[in-house]
């Protein structure tokens, strides 16, 4: 019984130093939710004024600026991270917008409340 305990142990702390080692930073986030807004603005343009896809269909050029230049800085002033060591918790608020919480773990991010 006290190998089968000791095996557990040894399994959940592997996973914990994979999941601390893969947490993603704040840089990976900005990124992750600026597409994020991006695709809500889209959607806001499409059910506001009738311009369905109106986003989507710029120049790639154009929503690399949109993206890193006014996006990506207004995310980074506007996000709290919550830095749990194996996963992370991001909220971001633009007021007027969105407000989106992100779990961040294994590299990838879930987000699970988006008001």
């Amino acid at each position: 019984m006290g190998g089968n305990f000791f095996k557990g142990a040894i399994a959940l702390g592997v996973v914990a130093g994979i999941m601390g080692f893969t947490n993603p930073p704040q840089e990976l986030y900005s990124e992750y939710a600026s597409e994020k807004l991006l695709a809500h603005a889209d959607k806001i343009a499409c059910e506001k004024i009738s311009l369905c896809g109106s986003i989507d269909s710029l120049p790639v050029a154009a929503r690399n600026v949109i993206k890193n230049q006014i996006l990506k800085p207004a995310i980074e002033t506007s996000s709290q991270r919550q830095n749990l060591g194996v996963f992370s918790i991001y909220t971001t608020e633009v007021p007027g917008v969105a407000k989106i919480r992100t779990l961040g773990a294994f590299g990838h991010f879930l987000t699970f409340s988006e008001t």
